[in-house]
């Protein structure tokens, strides 16, 4: 057991190590609530793991063994920084239109 929980702990700090500082708190809450409620989570925060920042969301469901224990969690990130951009742009371009936003027809 105790080669398991080392390496679950290497993979946590390393995890958190590309985590953005300001974002820590929330994300750690966000797993410890999940590990002890025994749910899924979905947390968005700004990795840091690249010479860039990136925003990313990340999706968690549980794996539960036959007695119903969580084996693991198994999950999605995705880096969705263009698409933060772009929202940014776009929220931007319509404050200085004075909130109107264009709308076309199909």
């Amino acid at each position: 057991m105790a080669s398991i929980h080392v390496e679950v702990l290497f993979h946590t700090n390393v995890f958190y190590a590309t985590i953005h500082p300001e974002d820590e708190p929330s994300v750690s809450a966000t797993l410890e609530n999940a590990i002890r409620t025994r749910t899924d989570y979905d947390h968005e925060f700004r990795d840091l793991s690249s010479r860039r920042q990136h925003q990313i969301p990340s999706c968690h469901r549980t794996i539960r063994s036959p007695s119903g224990e969580i084996g693991e969690y198994v999950g999605i990130t995705m880096d969705i920084t263009e698409l933060k951009r772009a929202e940014e742009e776009r929220e931007k371009i319509a404050a200085a239109r004075g909130g109107s936003r264009a709308h076309s027809i199909a």
